[in-house]
């Protein structure tokens, strides 16, 4: 059925499925036993993503949506919402009109009122 360079292939396969899941196993019952072997954040130099990075200020009339999302307490699904009630409603007269858009409480409003402007 299978000459002996395959089985041992299968055999190294299984061998290793058994290690990982036996790895998973451990690493969901008991979390911290494996902290030695996992990357730690600190210890790899990585890029700042769009969201990583600290915002100046953004024209809330002109941001995209990705542009919103560097702003404090506004993810994927916040900016979207904004940038569709700019297109349905048009420019925003001021930043307060942000707390018409679904999503956006005072406290929100509050955390983001340094970094935006209406230009």
């Amino acid at each position: 059925m299978f000459n002996r360079r395959e089985r041992q292939a299968l055999l190294c396969l299984t061998a290793a499925l058994i290690v990982g899941s036996g790895a998973a196993l451990v690493d969901y019952w008991s979390p911290h036993s494996l902290e030695e072997f996992r990357v730690l954040r600190a210890a790899v130099a990585v890029e700042p993503t769009a969201v990583e990075l600290e915002p100046e200020w953004v024209d809330l009339n002109r941001a995209s949506a990705i542009e919103l999302q560097r702003l404090p307490a506004i993810g994927p699904k916040t900016a979207a919402q904004i940038v569709d009630y700019r297109r349905r409603q048009g420019p925003f007269s001021r930043v307060e009109d942000l707390l018409k858009v679904r999503g956006i409480g005072a406290a929100t409003l509050e955390k983001l009122h340094p970094f935006l402007r209406i230009e």
